[in-house]
């Protein structure tokens, strides 16, 4: 039997095919996360540091130094698994942060049970509206996050519980397209206070007070990584005193290593520290230090 198209059926279907068009493309346009350089751009430049996670690509590339063991899962955490069906190491995706004194802001990408997650927000000493949750976090501290898309989570830590109302994809002003899988920003402040880091990473931060900013980044694959810096200086000749200073401070270890009757080990930092290289970009600092199997081995 043929279907027969009357003008009002042809018009309603003309309009059907039309909406459903309209609507695809509003959502794909207003869908801001589809690559890892939106995520970024979703968090405000941190004043102490800003990083990026590309924990899909970890998961993948079989590097479980970040997965905890069982017995590390504490029973709080388990409980929270429990109850939002949210597992980090399972539905984690990716995420960017934002690290500042008074606040911590993380756009998260990953699988999310939003109304288990809302109701475990309610049950836990906090409250959902429709735009957001709160809840009490660390002492002085809200925890606020809402949903972006069904796959984006915007999430803050402040002394302002509703802060996480205040960012989003036209709160930013910091702009990164050239993205490693893992990389980490240090600002000045921070690289100012590193006087209780451990004491490896507390020598490299002392001769990289003067930059402006460092960033650190992991590329590679799963059997050759390394660790790469870019630090940016007022001028070339800055920046060139501070290579010499890192290739004499990398020599000075190997010797001391060396009157110490030993070798450096690529299972621990003497072997990464002792491996670097430096060369000078302008007003920029590049160092890389390859990471070892070994290393990896022993931090899992």
């Amino acid at each position: 039997m043929r279907i027969r198209l009357t003008p009002p059926i042809f018009l309603l279907l003309l309009a059907v095919a039309i909406g459903s068009l309209v609507f695809g493309i509003h959502r794909y346009r207003f869908r801001f996360v589809r690559a890892a350089p939106d995520l970024v751009n979703l968090v405000p430049p941190g004043t102490s540091a800003t990083l990026f996670f590309d924990f899909d690509l970890v998961r993948r590339a079989h590097l479980r130094i970040f997965e905890p063991a069982q017995a590390a899962h504490g029973a709080e955490y388990q409980r929270f698994v429990s109850e939002t069906g949210f597992d980090y190491w399972r539905d984690l995706d990716a995420f960017s942060a934002s690290l500042s004194p008074s606040q911590m802001i993380f756009a998260i990408k990953g699988r999310f049970d939003w109304d288990r997650l809302a109701l475990y927000v309610r049950t836990h000493q906090g409250i959902c509206t429709r735009s957001h949750c709160e809840a009490p976090s660390m002492p002085g501290r809200w925890a606020s996050w809402r949903q972006l898309q069904p796959d984006v989570m915007l999430l803050a830590i402040s002394v302002d519980r509703d802060a996480v109302e205040k960012i989003g994809p036209k709160a930013t002003a910091f702009r990164n397209t050239a993205i490693a899988p893992v990389w980490v920003r240090l600002e000045k402040s921070a690289l100012q206070k590193s006087a209780n880091w451990p004491s490896a990473a507390a020598l490299l931060a002392a001769s990289l007070k003067q930059s402006d900013a460092v960033t650190f980044s992991v590329t590679g694959a799963a059997d050759a990584l390394d660790l790469h810096m870019d630090a940016v200086f007022a001028s070339d000749r800055q920046a060139q005193t501070t290579a010499n200073q890192l290739a004499l401070e990398t020599r000075m270890l190997k010797l001391e290593i060396t009157r110490e009757h030993h070798q450096p080990s690529p299972a621990n930092l003497t072997g990464l520290l002792t491996a670097g290289s430096f060369k000078v970009s302008d007003r920029e600092v590049l160092g890389s230090w390859p990471i070892r199997n070994e290393l990896l081995e022993a931090l899992q």
